[in-house]
């Protein structure tokens, strides 16, 4: 008999639901035809779909929502907030379970402190699995009991075991699944020309920085060996801005994309990525083998500036004056750049999604 698998999600972004499709396609190619799969947005046409709408809090005042996600850093109050969401939360999901279910897997945090209940739903109750996609999870990761818990970070599994997981349920990963990604080999630059790609996040980043950024790159000595890419996703308004900035960026060679379908396939074709460094998106970089650059994040990413840092995969600042520095750096010294390369690709390498996943799908899932 096949495994049935079911995996929570949710649309906050876009991160959730990629490390959900990931992950899908990942048990699919280990197990084939015996898995069947449910993949369930948990915010889908119920009242909880407008929550990622507090997002928008931080393109007002960043203040504002820095303190908001501030308030999941207290475990009580994350206690008590889940407890009062916990009833309807369940509810809804409730009505999008399928009937049977072997393994229950929540890659958002709402669902994950919803699996004992959800389980409970169930005549034989399924293996309940917790996957953070966040580097340094917040405390709502961990509000209820999973038979296994994986994060990404020492952080991470230092909070699991203050909220009463044992070490053997335990589970460190590098990076957030990604699935398949085309891979840009560490190679030596032949000309001084640099191609970089910016992505700005499906759910919109700070336009007034991504323009600065552009305006800084075209102000440097060597715009003219600078090549950009701009993917925009469904912010219309920031592809119009850079699209009304290319005449103005001269010599800087410029081009504005929209929404585009798998986007992570076109990463390996750049030497260097700039992005708000969102988890799923850094995962992604490193999987195409691509060195990062993080000029922005929500208040809660800080983790990944420090993750950049210490594996030397690049640099993270929202200051425009420390970017346009280091990227000077790269054209100064070719080998920086090579160097970068080879340390993304040491992690790539780390990160290999049939080993990463090993305990779910040999432990977990069989």
């Amino acid at each position: 008999m096949s495994a049935r698998v079911v995996i929570l999600t949710a649309s906050s972004g876009g991160g959730h639901n990629a490390a959900a499709n990931a992950l899908k396609t990942l048990i699919e190619h280990r197990l084939g035809e015996a898995c069947e799969f449910s993949v369930i947005d948990v915010y889908k046409k119920n009242l909880f779909q407008r929550l990622p709408m507090l997002a928008r809090l931080r393109y007002h005042c960043d203040f504002l929502w820095f303190s908001f996600l501030n308030l999941t850093n207290f475990k009580v109050i994350t206690h008590c907030t889940a407890g009062l969401m916990r009833p309807f939360m369940v509810r809804s999901i409730k009505k999008l379970l399928p009937e049977q279910c072997d393994y229950l897997i929540a890659v958002h945090f709402n669902p994950a402190h919803c699996l004992p209940q959800l389980a409970a739903r169930f005549p034989k109750p399924p293996k309940t699995i917790i996957m953070a996609t966040d580097f340094d999870p917040h405390w709502a990761w961990f509000g209820c009991g999973a038979d296994a818990m994986y994060v990404m970070s020492d952080s991470g599994k230092e909070k699991a075991l203050k909220c009463g997981y044992q070490s053997h349920q335990i589970y460190t990963l590098p990076l957030i699944p990604t699935g398949h990604t085309e891979y840009r080999s560490p190679s030596i630059k032949a000309s001084p020309s640099i191609q970089l790609g910016l992505v700005s996040g499906q759910d919109g980043s700070n336009p007034n920085q991504i323009l600065g950024l552009l305006k800084v790159l075209a102000s440097m000595p060597n715009a003219a060996d600078i090549s950009i890419s701009v993917f925009c996703g469904t912010n219309i308004q920031l592809l119009q801005q850079v699209r009304n900035l290319m005449n103005d960026c001269h010599p800087l060679q410029l081009n504005a994309q929209g929404y585009t379908a798998n986007l992570k396939s076109q990463f390996h074709q750049f030497d260097l990525m700039l992005i708000r460094t969102s988890p799923g998106i850094l995962s992604e970089c490193v999987s195409a083998g691509v060195p990062v650059v993080g000029f922005d994040w929500s208040a809660h990413e800080h983790y990944q500036q420090h993750f950049i840092q210490m594996h030397g995969i690049g640099f993270a600042s929202r200051k425009l004056k420390d970017l346009q520095g280091y990227l000077s750096g790269l054209f100064a010294n070719p080998q920086m750049l090579e160097h970068l390369q080879k340390n993304v690709a040491w992690l790539r390498k780390q990160n290999d999604s049939e080993a990463m996943l090993t305990h779910l799908l040999n432990v977990e899932v069989r």
